[in-house]
């Protein structure tokens, strides 16, 4: 099974990391006084210099803002305008158009889902395929991070630590914006842009409680991050809950495959980003594509069909033709796909083997109010 790194990039400018620095820098203090010794058998307690304290609260100050702005950018599930604090329940949010339409956060995150308001008898039809049911089990979820996306190794996946360099390289030119984590899983990369410093805010949003439940709980366990200041969200990738040009960055680690409907998630993802945003995904080729490289990918096509209709309707899963990338972002606007490829592989040579990196670049053009906006694309 090959991999390729499928990327989007919509320039803009950000500032600042995470706190801009503030809460990770060691400020000292020195102060001269006279103290009471402590009593016998008393051990003294360290006292923190005021300017340390400060630095602290300001830094707490700032994880709370940035978690403010991440929820600014919420949106209805339905109709896509604005959620607004429901007053006197910060629990709870309302949507502006439509006010008596509200929506839960639980202990661990909101969900904003359409489904989310269903009395429990409507069951959405994508939720029994392989690519989407076998992520809501939490013998998966637990097991995501103890061996199943280690095992993406030998499809070519370089590792976490690696494939993150590579995304926040594409992520260089919108620093200090709000990054979305879709598809997060686990929050294996949810985890790793917050610690990275590179952006004003990161939301983590997937489809799977169990994986949801899981993030939290691993965000939890890390010294270094306050999971109260992270948002995660509930959400369906082909119906983002967010307004429309409100995000700066969108990151799709191994998921587009799984997603019921590519076309749909695509273009929801073009309609959340500002001009300028970035999306960077990672996803499977389908197998033989090197050798697609070498005698053309049209040779290969009869094979590739008729390999597709052995798969059952229900998995669910989407193994991708590069030409396929190329034409699914054309559907949603985006042009001048060109690729690029990481060619070392031990063993099989260069060419579009696994580890298989891809990369393109074009523009897509909107508009925002009246005035034209351009969206410049890596892929």
């Amino acid at each position: 099974m090959d991999s390729c790194l499928f990327t989007v990039l919509v320039r803009c400018s950000f500032r600042g990391g995470r706190g801009g620095g503030e809460g990770d820098r060691h400020v000292e203090g020195r102060m001269a006084m006279r103290v009471r010794g402590p009593a016998v058998g008393q051990e003294r307690k360290p006292r923190t210099s005021p300017r340390i304290q400060a630095a602290v609260r300001e830094a707490k100050v700032d994880e709370k803002q940035k978690l403010e702005r991440a929820k600014e950018v919420l949106a209805c599930p339905v109709c896509f305008d604005a959620l607004v604090p429901l007053e006197g329940n910060k629990n709870k949010l309302q949507c502006k158009t439509m006010k008596s339409v509200y929506y839960e956060k639980n202990s661990k995150y909101w969900d904003l889902t359409v489904g989310s308001r269903s009395n429990g008898l409507y069951q959405d039809p994508n939720s029994r395929l392989w690519g989407v049911s076998t992520f809501q089990n939490p013998f998966v979820s637990y097991l995501y991070e103890r061996g199943w996306r280690q095992g993406f190794a030998s499809a070519g996946f370089p590792g976490a630590d690696k494939e993150l360099e590579m995304a926040l390289r594409y992520f260089k030119d919108v620093k200090g914006g709000i990054l979305l984590d879709v598809s997060c899983g686990s929050g294996l990369f949810t985890r790793r842009f917050i610690q990275s410093n590179a952006f004003g805010a990161v939301i983590g949003s997937d489809f799977s409680d169990t994986m949801l439940r899981e993030t939290w709980e691993r965000l939890d366990a890390d010294p270094s991050i306050k999971v109260e200041d992270v948002l995660l969200v509930r959400a369906d990738v082909g119906r983002l809950p967010f307004q429309s040009a409100s995000l700066d960055a969108i990151h799709a680690g191994a998921a587009i495959h799984c997603w019921p409907n590519p076309v749909a998630a695509i273009a929801e993802i073009t309609r959340v980003l500002k001009p300028g945003g970035v999306f960077v995904g990672t996803t499977f080729l389908l197998p033989l594509s090197q050798i697609g490289e070498v005698v053309g990918d049209d040779k290969l096509r009869p094979f590739w069909s008729a390999l597709r209709s052995t798969r059952p309707a229900n998995q669910g899963i989407n193994y991708w033709e590069e030409a396929e990338l190329k034409d699914l972002c054309e559907m949603c606007g985006l042009t001048l796909f060109s690729p690029h490829y990481n060619h070392q592989h031990p063993g099989l040579g260069k060419g579009r083997a696994p580890p298989y990196l891809l990369a393109a670049s074009g523009k897509l053009s909107m508009n925002f109010a009246s005035s034209p906006s351009r969206k410049e694309l890596f892929i």
